[in-house]
Formats: C-alpha cells, structure tokens, sequence
C-alpha cells in the first residue's frame, strides 16, 4: 500500500474523529501555550527492554526487522484521510518503532515456542546452517475511522535456500478515543499477528526438521 501524501505535524494528528472534535473544542476553550512543549511516548508492554542471547533449544536466528521510510520513525502515524498519514511530532514511540518491534517480535517467540532459541547472535558464528527469521512490516498505524492496521511478510532462509515464507495482517477496533486506545489496539494487533506467526514458524521448522532427518 502506498500513500501519496505524508505530513509531519507539530499538532496532535486525530486517533479517532471524536477526539478530533473534543480536542477542538478544548483548545477554543483555552489551550495553555505550554501544552506545545508536552510529548507523550508510548510502548507496546514494556517490549524496548534489553533483548539477551539466550535459551538451550535449537537456535533460530531473528534479523532486524525492516520497515518502509514512511515508518522508519519513533513517530506514531495515522492516517487521517483516504491518501494523507500524519506522522505526530508530540505523540511518540518511546525508541524507534523497528527496535520495539524487534525486541517484542523476539520476546513473544520465545514466549509462544520455549523449544526454541531466538536472538539476533543467537547462532555459533561463521555457521550458515541456522535457520534465520527475516520480516518487513508493511503497514503499522491507526485509521481515521477508528481502527488500526497492522501487516508483514515474513520468511524463513537457512544459508541461501528459502525454507518458507508468507504474510499476516490484521485490523483491530479502537475500543475508545486518543493515542492510549490507538496504541493499545495496535498492541493487540500485533500480538495476534505474532501468535499466528508462531503457529507458522513452529510448523516450518518441524518439517524442516523431518527433512534434514531423512537426507
């Protein structure tokens, strides 16, 4: 998908038409001018903490996630029409999204697959028998009409040889108005996606298994 107009925005772009309104009607009120210099971060459960190499199952190799330009930012985006998304300057990620995405791609594998060993050095080096996790998001931020989208592709190589590969998107409602709710849905996006794609992942590596068995 691609989106011809992007805005960086110093004001705070419309998680929800809603709050749009409510925000409008709030600073006709009298919004205080110190309310320009307030920044909100925000993360998805805590996932920038430090990721460690560890585990005694068999190593899987997790490389950086990559991302497209437009959310190769700590900026939260949302799209506020049907060809513009807004990057918002005062509502954040609490790191670079790719790192939280990472970190929390990384963190819920092992949750959903403890039979494995994830990590980015995770592999004895020099080795090109590991197998190793690439994913490129697509798509990852809110939607004027009040839901969120998340999408990526995602692959499996061992050395040079493509051992499997597909994509996963969702949608997600959110439940009320503001960044809060925005950042929450995108959360429970993101985790199913993830959940799903463990299901898919621990059904390559096993085949993948069975197959080195037998040569």
């Amino acid at each position: 998908m691609s989106f011809p107009v992007i805005k960086s925005s110093a004001a705070i772009a419309r998680p929800a038409v809603k709050f749009a309104a409510a925000l409008t009607l709030a600073c006709l009120a009298g919004c205080s001018a110190s309310s320009d210099s307030i920044y909100h971060y925000y993360d998805l459960d805590g996932f920038t903490k430090q990721v460690q190499d560890t585990g005694s199952g068999n190593p899987v190799r997790v490389n950086d996630v990559k991302l497209p330009d437009y959310l190769d930012t700590q900026s939260i985006l949302f799209q506020t029409g049907p060809n513009e998304v807004t990057q918002t300057n005062r509502n954040k990620w609490i790191a670079n999204l790719g790192s939280i995405l990472t970190n929390s791609l990384v963190l819920r594998l092992r949750k959903n697959l403890p039979q494995y060993s994830f990590g980015e050095n995770i592999c004895s080096q020099g080795r090109d028998d590991c197998p190793a996790l690439d994913m490129n998001i697509r798509d990852f931020r809110g939607i004027y009409d009040g839901t969120v989208h998340t999408e990526f592709d995602w692959q499996i190589m061992k050395g040079r040889d493509l051992i499997c590969h597909g994509s996963i998107s969702r949608s997600e409602n959110q439940d009320g108005d503001g960044y809060d709710s925005l950042v929450e849905a995108l959360n429970k996006a993101w985790k199913s996606s993830l959940d799903d794609l463990s299901g898919n992942i621990d059904t390559c590596l096993t085949r993948l298994a069975q197959e080195t068995k037998q040569n």
